[in-house]
């Protein structure tokens, strides 16, 4: 029997919720499901982690797989109940085994880190693999990895292509780029940019940094979109983008130019790079003679 906490109470003057709540009480796990979720979001509900996380459990009882890894983790980051890595564990296996893609790579995560269950390579490979197959792109990215460096397996460079392609048909701009440095080092150059300016568009900021770097590589003239690229990597911490877009900008002589090389080579400086606070200094000194 659910206990009808006074935010559901107020919650019972708007007949969606009511309706909502009614279905959850006779067993519909998806309304169970959204109104924990409203609960989470504070969606037309007070925010209170207790409550998503009630529902949530009740939503998994009744059968649905994204409840459960919902609820997983919410014991994975403690948010409202009591912190346990290893009921998180238990629970985004549960969800996993049922269909959902992302608890594969959260109980992967956790067998990565430790947390909750033994350290094991094999283990997280395997539960990313299943991610992957279940349509999970960063699962296969994460799985790919593990056979391209070895960890958990033997190193399989074929086999971490194919994760990484298969990442980057889904979307994973992560993926995409890790496959253009594979195919750059294989000196198919043309594919490598076309991976990469994939991986950018999708969001992945190695992936601009790559292609940026490239292009650069490529080209006498800088145009925009390449320094765009990469400072979009350098302000995700890929330092050799900084310096690489600062040296193009710097080449420009603008003050516009000028002021962007400086803060491409601040960013490098908060990291520790050697040298990078004093060209971010010359920049700026330069900057301010330049004409705008």
């Amino acid at each position: 029997m659910l206990f009808l906490s006074a935010a559901l109470a107020l919650a019972a003057v708007n007949p969606e919720l009511a309706n909502m709540r009614g279905d959850c009480q006779r067993g519909d796990a998806a309304a169970c499901r959204e109104l924990a979720r409203r609960f989470e979001d504070g969606d037309g509900l007070p925010i209170d982690g207790g409550e998503a996380a009630r529902f949530y459990r009740q939503a998994c009882k009744s059968g649905d797989p994204e409840a459960c890894g919902r609820l997983g983790h919410a014991y994975h980051f403690g948010d409202g109940v009591t912190l346990n890595h290893q009921r998180a564990a238990d629970l985004y296996m549960q969800a996993c085994q049922m269909g959902h893609s992302p608890s594969c790579r959260a109980v992967a995560d956790l067998f990565i880190s430790g947390d909750g269950v033994a350290p094991d390579a094999t283990s997280a490979m395997l539960w990313y693999e299943h991610g992957c197959e279940l349509g999970d792109g960063p699962s296969c990215t994460w799985a790919g990895i593990s056979w391209e460096i070895g960890q958990g397996t033997v190193a399989d460079p074929l086999r971490a292509a194919e994760l990484y392609r298969t990442a980057c048909a889904l979307e994973d701009g992560a993926g995409c780029g890790r496959l253009a440095r594979m195919v750059l080092d294989s000196e198919d150059r043309p594919l490598a940019l076309r991976l990469a300016a994939r991986g950018c568009a999708i969001g992945d900021a190695t992936s601009c940094g790559l292609h940026g770097r490239m292009t650069v590589a490529r080209r006498e003239t800088v145009g925009t979109q390449p320094i765009r690229e990469l400072l979009t990597a350098c302000h995700d911490t890929d330092l050799d983008a900084c310096e690489v877009a600062a040296r193009a900008l710097r080449r420009e002589g603008s003050r516009p130019s000028l002021e962007a090389a400086a803060r491409a080579w601040e960013v490098a400086c908060a990291c520790g790079v050697r040298g990078a606070c004093h060209r971010a200094r010359r920049a700026l000194n330069s900057g301010r003679r330049a004409s705008p």
